[in-house]
């Protein structure tokens, strides 16, 4: 199982920085192609669009990842179903925000407005299937096939664009190109998982069921996707579109952090739900889990508090370098890391309606706290709001999993105050005075060292760099 799991998270990092990479190259070559009133009502629609369509399956995706975890020979079958779902809810989603969002007005074209905004919310929605057929290559172990499929697709999406900025080609070209480039990459995924699906003709789990247990994963979606876009539509309206814009840019370095997170639950989840009843099991993930998503913490924190000026000016230039103190305040988020896995074993053990209730509060001593303190301290408020309501929210995770799992954090506290003490004699390297260039790899190897000296590392941390080695010899093989 392990090795499994480090190649998982391997195949998903990959696929994580691929995409990434290859979409800001995207970008760039969009910046310089359309101006930039073009571009920013392009990414406003693309952005509106796979916010509604990546929900649009009303979480059965989701459900289905939940079901097929325990029952692989019905996974064809609710994948039919869950499929069939989405497609329902699609095609009045594509018309709704087509007619919504015409009247925002367009970019003139040489074809009808309405075509243009159709195509490019269209091509949006197909490229969110890629959603369910992610959930079976995690049932199937084989994420593999997400990774090369959605590196492909970004590659051939960055190509297409290329070309088209090259042949001075107009909007209509690039969100016609986005949704062809769509719906071949999902005909391809498509074909390459279900044909590794066992057959099975029936499930005993009906659409109701499916509709019924998807109801609650899609709340919890929603509130998901309300932690960040709540704090800045609320900064937005309290302190100006310029601090929105600040507290967003400084957010992204918290939600690449956080998608380590994502990253590991998106491979291990299919075995917790199998193994979930097994004795003891749940207390050794969350271990194991927490273990290295406070080393993930131990790391980043210090240079985000240490550097929040660097770090600013290198995101936004000198005239962002002044606005650090927020950044220093987000860094906190850091130690907040195993809550994410407090709520997430909420969600595997079936506690759906508890695991809302954490979100509920979150989010709403977020907003509510946000809307006063960004009034006095504008972004800096906000900040303290959301490591506030995040606090609150895994806080009550932890004694509700405690509570209902008997899982225990003795071990999490005493890796976290054992990774601190090395933290502090690693930490000299970041205020000396050096380039910040210099300083983290310093910084990093001193607490690298720290831990080593101390007796830090375990046999569960042997194994999984035994397991690492083994990944990377198998590729190169």
């Amino acid at each position: 199982m392990l090795n499994e799991t480090v190649r998982g998270v391997s195949w998903v990092a990959l696929a994580n920085v691929a995409t990434k990479l290859l979409w800001a190259a995207t970008t760039v070559v969009l910046l310089h192609y359309l101006d930039t009133g073009t571009y920013g009502w392009l990414a406003t629609v693309w952005a509106t669009a796979s916010l509604f369509a990546s929900v649009s399956d009303l979480g059965t995706g989701q459900a289905m990842l939940r079901f097929a975890s325990t029952r692989l020979e019905e996974t064809r079958a609710l994948l039919m179903k869950a499929l069939a779902i989405k497609s329902a809810c699609m095609v009045p989603l594509v018309a709704c925000l087509t007619a919504v969002l015409e009247n925002w007005g367009a970019p003139e074209t040489v074809v009808p407005s309405w075509l243009v905004i159709f195509v490019a919310v269209a091509g949006q929605s197909v490229d969110s299937y890629q959603q369910l057929f992610t959930y079976v290559c995690q049932t199937l172990r084989r994420l593999d096939l997400f990774a090369i499929g959605r590196s492909l697709y970004f590659l051939a999406l960055f190509l297409g664009v290329a070309l088209l900025a090259g042949l001075h080609l107009g909007i209509f070209s690039i969100v016609l190109l986005q949704l062809a480039a769509s719906g071949l990459f999902i005909a391809l995924f498509a074909h390459a998982v279900v044909r590794l699906l066992p057959q099975s003709a029936t499930s005993p789990t009906s659409h109701r069921d499916l509709l019924r247990w998807g109801r609650m994963f899609f709340l919890c979606n929603l509130l998901n996707l309300a932690y960040y876009r709540a704090d800045v539509m609320v900064l937005a309206a309290v302190s100006g579109e310029e601090a929105a814009g600040v507290y967003s840019a400084q957010y992204q370095l918290i939600l690449l952090l956080y998608a380590l997170s994502g990253m590991m639950f998106s491979v291990v989840a299919p075995d917790m739900y199998r193994r979930r009843s097994s004795r003891g099991f749940l207390q050794e993930m969350f271990d194991r889990l927490c273990r290295y998503l406070n080393l993930a913490a131990v790391c980043a924190m210090p240079v985000m508090l240490f550097f929040s000026q660097d770090i600013m000016r290198v995101l936004g230039g000198d005239g962002y370098a002044a606005t650090h103190e927020s950044l220093r305040i987000l860094a906190l988020f850091a130690l907040l890391l195993p809550a994410a896995v407090a709520l997430n074993i909420l969600t595997i053990t079936d506690r759906l309606s508890l695991r809302l209730t954490c979100d509920v509060l979150g989010v709403a001593i977020t907003v509510v706290l946000g809307w006063a303190l960004s009034r006095e301290f504008g972004v800096s408020g906000m900040a303290i709001a959301a490591v506030t309501g995040y606090l609150a929210a895994g806080m009550l995770g932890m004694v509700l999993m405690g509570s209902l799992e008997g899982i225990r954090i003795r071990t999490y506290i005493r890796d976290l105050t054992r990774m601190s003490m090395a933290t502090l004699l690693a930490c000299p390297a970041l205020f000396i005075g050096l380039p910040m260039w210099v300083a983290v790899p310093a910084y990093l190897l001193g607490l690298a060292f720290a831990l080593t000296a101390t007796g830090f590392w375990d046999e569960g941390d042997k194994r999984v760099v035994q397991a690492i080695r083994h990944t990377l010899r198998a590729r190169q093989a």
